[in-house]
């Protein structure tokens, strides 16, 4: 997981191709093979699966720090804070401006909402200028996360799905 970026994602910003990662939190590996599967069937894609060793310690925080670029991670032990090169990753704000900093301005980090949003109203010119946009969606971490919703993380994996493939159509068509 940690030479994420640079195995993954690098190869595509060497091609000058633009890259979308869409990272959604808590979808586990039994699902995301559910997903491949569904997106499979879709005339429009191609996927595939592969396991990746987690940063450890296996916790939302490294993980989500792990895939960003960086050369090195590390954690404030008291405040419980995750930086890439001594830059704070702390939400999709600091993600962002860490990609939008080591791409020099091509890169950037939206939560889906933000993307539906902006898509929706600034279409193909709102994406123009980026290499690499990371898309953070929570829907499942979220109902797992409390405990009035937690009985609902099968609904909200569910909603995920559907939530992806929105996210691929808004791709496609852009």
């Amino acid at each position: 997981q940690r030479d994420f970026f640079q195995n993954v994602i690098k190869p595509y910003i060497d091609k000058e191709t633009a890259v979308f990662v869409i990272i959604s939190d808590a979808l586990r590996y039994e699902s995301g093979e559910e997903l491949c599967s569904r997106l499979l069937q879709t005339d429009k894609c191609e996927a595939k699966i592969e396991p990746m060793v987690a940063t450890l310690p296996t916790y939302t925080k490294a993980g989500m720090a792990s895939l960003l670029p960086h050369k090195e991670l590390s954690c404030d032990i008291e405040s419980n804070a995750i930086f890439a090169d001594n830059q704070s990753v702390e939400g999709t704000a600091a993600r962002n401006t860490l990609l939008a900093t080591v791409l020099n301005g091509k890169g950037c980090a939206v939560t889906f909402e933000e993307f539906r949003q902006k898509t929706t109203e600034f279409g193909r010119d709102w994406v123009k200028p980026f290499k690499v946009v990371y898309v953070y969606h929570n829907a499942i971490d979220k109902a797992g996360d409390d405990n009035v919703s937690e009985s609902k993380v099968f609904e909200a994996t569910e909603q995920a799905f559907k939530d992806i493939q929105d996210i691929l159509k808004t791709i496609y068509n852009m």
